[in-house]
């Protein structure tokens, strides 16, 4: 459905007049009515003021002994002429009883006939009310100003009330109201906003004719004859196509020169589509090919299993390359290095800092760098050749598995977490990014983990997920879902999961990177023979950590099939298996000298119903009561990972 742009601005102007003359309305109102209560709150003191004045002038005595007497009515008239004079409601004359919380009425006037008479009658001499004191009365009795008229509402309507004090002697002897009517103040209010008001809104009006006559002339009518051109040079792909008659020297003019260039300029365009077509396909496959590189050097999932320590890592890019990055890896003399780190920006540009980053990092460490020199290293590389000034905040740390100790240092990353028993957020020194300043002097530092403790590393892509309620997932959050955890996988796995049911489908605006390292310490080794004899000594082991229970018993019988593959087929000498438990998790390693032998893809041939007895019923059955099972060859050993769960099927 088509609409009038004549109507709809109409429209649009109808409703800006509206809500001009409404704000208009309002401000004027607001305006007059300070000035008009301005005025009447002078009225009212100039008014009791006066009335105080003439009642100090008379015989008071006299005044409040009769109602009948001459200087009584006098006084009353006088007081009735100061409240027509100042515009006044009411003036009265009363002595407070502070002891009681009464008042004594003297006299009441009113400027209105009939309410004279009545307040004569209700409010006259000897008349006696119960009255706390206002603080303005309590004032004017201790002889001073409030400095203000105050607003009241009694039996005779709403007024704007001035109390001013009668002396006699130097003492305030009684008290004088002078009452305003708020109706009067509102009706001036209202008065004087219309004299404002009306003429502009005329004038306003007018102003508005005369713009849409001109409007309609200069604009809509033109721009409706550009618009049936286009329909028509549309229709008819601009084939004889006609430049517009318009000849106004305005922007409407401009645009009927643009159409008349058009024709031109699109048959330009649509050759340009096919270009960019082909670019943006280019641009798609290269960043395609930067996702498959970066996912090459900082994998989605990195897990590193040594003999006392098992490390895992996560990362997640909010775009198709990103910015954070990790590092795990063990070094020559056994240890294990853990990097992380979180370039500034995103994208293309940030990718490409972080390898270079990365990079620098690992070769520093594999050479026997501390985490401190290496951070230092880098950092004046980068600051000697980072044009865009792009930086990165890197936690670096070195864990020697034979006694736990911890060899970190920080260049500006997040404070990591110690979970175990003694769970906490690792205390550090906060340092500098690296690529900002050379010579940032970062340091080392030392801890010893425990046995069953991790430090968790994070980039703040974790703990800034934010919910639909804009709520971020934040560190406390993070230590609370990490805090017990032991296993490296289990804890990186358990934060993620409590990171996507907290985003709940909401998008990923940062990078997600953690990587935890478990320290287990050193374990329960037992050293066998790779002979059919050792097993009663294998099932011993295995039934102390496991108890003599239908899961312990299965889990010995995956055992016993790993061990005599071991002795069938390695050709080794010695056999070390190793026993680690960590809550309802039996991790048991078995490490032969022999030759390289991996049964995990070994093609075993099955063994005969008569063959059963000497052990060994086929890989099928580790793999159905083992959770998990892998093999790496290192340092000239087969390691055969063999991990179970504890609890009761």
């Amino acid at each position: 459905m088509k609409h009038s742009i004549l109507k709809e601005t109409v429209v649009i102007f109808c409703a800006a007049v509206l809500i001009a003359s409404t704000v208009a309305v309002i401000f004027s109102f607001v305006y007059n009515a300070g000035l008009t209560e301005k005025i009447a709150g002078q009225f009212a003191r100039a008014g009791a003021a006066s009335a105080a004045r003439a009642i100090e002038g008379v015989d008071y005595d006299a005044l409040t002994q009769s109602k009948s007497r001459d200087v009584y009515m006098q006084t009353r008239r006088t007081l009735k002429s100061i409240c027509k004079s100042f515009e006044l409601k009411y003036l009265y004359v009363y002595e407070p009883d502070t002891e009681s919380d009464s008042i004594r009425y003297i006299m009441t006037v009113a400027s209105d006939e009939k309410q004279d008479k009545m307040v004569a009658s209700e409010r006259g001499l000897g008349k006696v009310i119960s009255h706390n004191l206002t603080e303005q009365e309590q004032y004017a009795l201790s002889g001073e100003e409030h400095g203000e008229a105050y607003v009241e509402e009694n039996a005779y309507g709403d007024v704007y009330t001035w109390i001013c004090p009668i002396y006699k002697d130097g003492s305030v002897i009684a008290l004088v109201g002078s009452d305003y009517s708020t109706a009067v103040l509102f009706q001036r209010t209202v008065k004087r906003t219309l004299v404002i008001i009306v003429p502009m809104i005329c004038v306003l009006i007018l102003a508005i004719l005369i713009s849409l006559f001109a409007i309609r002339k200069k604009i809509l009518l033109p721009v409706k004859a550009l618009s049936q051109r286009m329909n028509s040079f549309i229709t008819d792909k601009g084939v004889g196509f006609q430049p517009l008659d318009i000849h106004l020297d305005n922007e409407i003019g401009e645009m009927a020169d643009s159409f008349s260039k058009m024709s031109g300029d699109i048959k330009n365009y649509l050759a340009n589509i096919k270009t960019l077509t082909a670019e943006r396909t280019r641009t798609s496959a290269e960043f395609d090919i930067a996702r498959r590189i970066q996912n090459g050097i900082v994998p989605e999932n990195t897990e590193v299993l040594g003999k006392f320590y098992n490390a895992f890592a996560r990362a997640k890019a909010a775009k198709d390359v990103g910015g954070d990055f990790y590092d795990c890896f063990e070094i020559k003399d056994g240890n294990l290095c853990a990097v992380i780190g979180d370039v500034s920006g995103k994208g293309i540009a940030a990718a490409m800092f972080m390898v270079m980053t990365r990079t620098m990092l690992h070769d520093c460490l594999s050479s026997g760098y501390s985490p401190a020199d290496a951070l230092n290293n880098v950092n004046n590389a980068l600051c000697t050749s980072n044009p865009e000034g792009m930086f990165a905040t890197v936690f670096a740390a070195v864990l020697n598995p034979k006694n736990g100790e911890l060899c970190f240092a920080n260049a500006g990353h997040t404070r990591p977490v110690i979970t175990g028993e003694n769970a906490r957020f690792l205390e550090i020194d906060s340092g500098i990014a690296v690529g900002l300043f050379e010579d940032s002097d970062i340091k080392d530092n030392y801890i010893n983990l425990k046995k069953g403790e991790s430090i968790i590393l994070y980039s703040d892509g974790v703990t800034d997920i934010v919910n639909k309620n804009n709520e971020f997932f934040g560190a406390e959050r993070l230590f609370e879902v990490v805090r017990s955890s032991g296993d490296a996988k289990i804890a990186v796995k358990s934060l993620e999961i409590a990171a996507s049911e907290f985003a709940a489908g909401a998008e990923q605006f940062d990078d997600y990177t953690v990587l935890a390292l478990n320290y287990i310490g050193d374990k329960n080794i037992l050293r066998l023979v790779p002979r059919e004899s050792s097993l009663p000594e294998l099932r011993k082991a295995v039934l102390a950590v496991t108890g003599k229970n239908r899961r312990g018993k299965k889990i010995y019988l995956a055992c016993e099939e790993a061990f005599v593959n071991i002795a069938s087929y390695s050709k080794a000498t010695a056999v070390e298996t190793e026993f680690e438990k960590q809550d309802h998790i039996l991790r048991i390693t078995f490490s032969d000298n022999g030759t390289p032998f991996n049964p995990v893809s070994a093609n075993i041939k099955k063994k005969g119903f008569d063959e059963l007895d000497s052990g060994g019923m086929g890989l099928s059955l580790i793999r159905q009561i083992a959770e998990n099972m892998w093999y790496k060859r290192q340092d000239n050993k087969n390691i055969l990972f063999l991990e179970f769960t504890l609890k009761e099927e």
